[in-house]
């Protein structure tokens, strides 16, 4: 489960889980409970930045990023097997995607920090 690991291997599993291995498929998260540890994160992670304490922002940007990327790179590796990428590529977009939007960084500066 997401939520009972630390962030950083909660990361680590949603950027290099392999989708698809060959001739057999592995399916490491289900959409349903992606969609689970992305909502929550993300609200909460709103309701954060909109608070204006000083509370740390990044990490749960990136894991509610990469949980989205990884959300949909699930849905088009369902749809269109063998013609899309990795969904660890997909999150990878996601979280730099997120993590620009919310701290106003170009989409280059989020993926050389990442």
């Amino acid at each position: 489960s997401l939520y009972f690991t630390p962030t950083d291997i909660a990361m680590q599993q949603l950027y290099h889980f392999k989708e698809v291995s060959g001739s057999t498929n592995y399916t490491t998260f289900d959409t349903g409970a992606l969609l689970i540890f992305f909502i929550p994160y993300f609200f909460m992670a709103a309701i954060t930045a909109g608070t204006l304490c000083p509370a740390g922002l990044f990490v749960p940007t990136l894991l509610a990023g990469s949980a989205f990327g990884r959300i949909v790179g699930h849905i088009l590796n369902s749809a269109f097997a063998g013609y899309v990428t990795d969904s660890g590529t997909y999150a990878l977009v996601g979280a730099s995607a997120l993590l620009g939007g919310m701290s106003r960084m170009t989409i280059a500066g989020t993926v050389i920090i990442l």
